[in-house]
């Protein structure tokens, strides 16, 4: 086939008005969208009609996109490449996604990342700790400094303060650049240029460049060690270095720190909101908590069913991520009842999926007991971390560290919302976030 079937409608306005109303308000558009044109449809991203962009929010179809074997499609994702360059495990195809994901898989796996239990909730403690009784904070601003804490340990090693300072002033300077009003213009194509000092695109590489001569200056440091410690990732990779230029290694690095906070910020700060905007939500929950030992364990906390309810409500209403890993068709491909032409990206859309109203009825009301009262497909009804092969490597340190941060908090401290008004989505680079970061009153203690 040379092209894609007639069947699969699409907006008729300009390319660019396409995407602006994608990048600046992603979820209504989608929702205008599957309204318009039923739940496939075509959406060209990038300001280009070269690549036709196909999303899917049926299930079924969903699940046939996850099942495609590497042979079958290659990773299309250009527009993260500006951010996380091109060796990414976001952007690595075959051979080599399936080489460094062997390699990155045990440290963010089962017992390795249930003994971090015990540093992410002490953290917690102390990090909200310092804010004085009656402080006004940034919910998400707060929780960066325990991740990011979490992460630099998971992937460098043993605690360094200076490399956790100098990390948090360098991703902090990035996630402004990347959420500052226009910055996300970076996503079309035709604004990645270089306009001086002042331009988003010259901003953003200055950065990342940055960030870059860091992770290079703890690689050749690492490398002058006698003995490598195999528990930290970047030994991992070290001692696999035949394998990997030190190009690679970076942006390995790169991916696996901002992805190790990033998108988990998000999450907490959505989760906070709701907690503190609905009483009947907050209450059960304090209830729950208060039901553990005084000494319980950290995996009894993250076995607690509504405080786990409340976490998948959380990213199944507002998943950080609007789509999954879109696969480029390497050949001719069925999916559902349609046949696609070699070239056609496909994409598996996680916002829909999640908002369809046979699933999850009142999709826009948050309702945790939907989770205790129904066991969902993660392979294609709830995939907050996509699925098949593209995976989320890090699914179970995010649902860990929600858990536990959440607990933490909320059983040693008592807070209140700044305000009730609506707290609505907002993106900063390739992240769905609340607005404000959400702001927050410490109240006392628990």
């Amino acid at each position: 086939m040379s092209s894609i079937p007639t069947i699969i409608a699409s907006s008729k306005a300009p390319l660019q008005w396409q995407n602006f109303r994608f990048y600046t308000n992603s979820y209504a558009y989608l929702d205008d969208l599957v309204r318009c044109y039923g739940e496939t449809f075509m959406l060209p991203l990038g300001g280009s009609q070269s690549c036709p962009y196909v999303f899917f929010s049926n299930p079924q179809d969903i699940r046939a996109v996850h099942s495609l074997d590497y042979g079958e499609f290659v990773m299309e994702n250009s527009l993260l490449k500006a951010i996380f360059g091109n060796g990414s495990m976001l952007l690595i195809d075959r051979d080599q996604h399936k080489r460094d994901r062997k390699l990155l898989s045990p440290p963010l796996r089962g017992g390795e990342i249930r003994a971090l239990g015990s540093l992410v909730y002490q953290r917690t403690i102390k990090v909200f700790g310092e804010i004085e009784t009656g402080e006004i904070f940034v919910a998400s601003r707060v929780i960066r400094k325990i991740l990011l804490y979490v992460i630099v340990e998971i992937v460098f090693g043993k605690q360094n303060d200076q490399l956790y300072e100098e990390m948090h002033c360098l991703f902090s300077k990035l996630l402004t650049l990347i959420t500052f009003p226009g910055d996300s213009l970076i996503f079309f194509d035709l604004l990645r240029v270089n306009l001086g000092v002042w331009s988003p695109w010259k901003r953003l590489q200055q950065c990342r460049q940055e960030i870059e001569s860091l992770l290079q200056r703890e690689i050749d440091q690492r490398r002058q060690q006698k003995k490598l410690d195999s528990r930290d990732i970047l030994s991992l990779m070290l001692s696999n270095s035949k394998q990997i230029s030190d190009q690679e290694l970076v942006d390995e690095l790169f991916t696996l720190v901002i992805g190790g906070f990033e998108s988990c910020e998000s999450a907490i700060a959505w989760a906070l909101y709701w907690i503190h905007k609905l009483p009947d939500v907050k209450e059960k929950l304090l209830s729950e908590l208060k039901s553990l030992p005084r000494r319980a364990d950290p995996m009894e906390i993250c076995n607690l069913p509504f405080l786990g309810a409340i976490c998948d409500e959380t990213l199944r209403i507002h998943p950080v991520f609007e789509y999954a890993s879109p696969r480029l068709a390497t050949s001719s491909v069925k999916i559902g009842q349609n046949q696609f032409a070699a070239g056609t990206v496909l994409i598996p859309c996680i916002y829909l999926v999640h908002h369809r109203p046979d699933l999850y009825p009142e999709p826009k009301q948050f309702k945790p007991k939907r989770f205790l009262e129904r066991r969902y497909d993660y392979s294609c009804e709830f995939i907050p971390f996509g699925g098949g092969k593209r995976y989320c490597l890090g699914y179970e340190l995010v649902n860990l560290e929600m858990k536990l941060v959440l607990a933490a908090m909320l059983s040693h401290y008592s807070f209140q919302l700044v305000s009730h008004q609506t707290v609505k989505p907002r993106r900063r680079g390739y992240v769905i976030t609340p607005s404000g970061g959400v702001r927050m009153t410490k109240v006392g203690i628990a």
